[in-house]
């Protein structure tokens, strides 16, 4: 079975139950849609069913997640039809298909998610950084990298998307699925760009079994992390592209940049935990 099928075949079960809570508690309309992963994808910015290949076949994968979607909102389907979990998938795979390009994320195209900081400069940061060492050490290797969000729900209206806690038990309770996503999807790195403090810290734990934390190069853990998960070989945290001021001081793009190359630098250091790229 084709793991883009797996992967559907997961969310579906999850799905159902959330939505008829979700309808239950009336929060149907207050919620954005659960985001979902899909794999199928053309450059040509066509999805085509069973084309997975650009990540499965992957030398080093990499799940990039962020705090909460923003932009995404519920899929537009046809008079009469009922929404599934894989109108969600599918709306993944079109966004994907429209902007990912390998070696970089477009964000001068038509949406207006694909220009935010988290794709202009945290996503395309590492991409390009991870490309550049990657070709360095193993030339020919290819990387792949997905996008996810640590939480799976957000708020409809409003300048903050971030969830109270009676929506975030909902996930909890009904749509607790990234452990079962790397398990099946098994990225090599996991990168955090959600910056420190609650509630992100709290969800990465609810998600994760953390071994242990340390520094990175000569980086304050204030803005850098490396964590010893039990799941993925490598993982690291850093502030959300977004954040212009943490712990009270601001924070410029140079001291952005030397936090993303401290963890660039540290991957590359650490290639040969990849069985991918022996």
């Amino acid at each position: 079975m084709a793991l883009n099928e797996q992967l559907s075949n997961m969310y579906q079960p999850h799905f159902n139950e959330l939505i008829a809570h979700l309808k239950s508690v009336g929060l149907i309309g207050k919620v954005q849609p659960p985001f979902l992963l899909g794999l199928n994808r053309e450059k040509d910015g066509k999805v085509s069913v069973g084309d997975e290949t650009w990540y499965t076949q992957a030398d080093l994968k990499v799940m990039v997640f962020g705090k909460e979607v923003h932009e995404w909102g519920w899929p537009k389907l046809k008079d009469g039809a009922k929404l599934g979990s894989d109108d969600l998938v599918e709306a993944y795979e079109v966004f994907y298909s429209e902007n990912y390009r390998d070696t970089f994320f477009l964000t001068d195209g038509n949406s207006k998610l694909s220009k935010s900081p988290f794709f202009r400069t945290g996503f395309n940061g590492l991409m390009d950084g991870i490309n550049e060492r990657l070709k360095k050490v193993y030339p020919g290797k290819r990387p792949a990298f997905l996008w996810n969000e640590i939480s799976k729900l957000s708020i409809m209206e409003g300048r903050s998307r971030k969830v109270d806690e009676p929506i975030h038990q909902c996930e909890l309770n009904y749509f607790h699925v990234i452990p079962q996503e790397i398990e099946l999807l098994k990225p090599d790195v996991v990168i955090f760009l959600t910056g420190f403090g609650e509630p992100y810290d709290r969800y990465i734990h609810e998600n994760f079994h953390i071994q242990s934390t340390s520094s990175v190069g000569n980086i304050s853990m204030d803005d850098v992390v490396k964590l010893e998960l039990e799941e993925v070989p490598l993982a690291y945290k850093t502030h959300h592209p977004g954040a212009t001021a943490v712990a009270g001081h601001g924070l410029n793009d140079a001291e952005r940049w030397n936090h993303y190359n401290a963890i660039l630098d540290d991957i590359a250091t650490n290639f040969n935990k990849i069985q991918g790229l022996q």
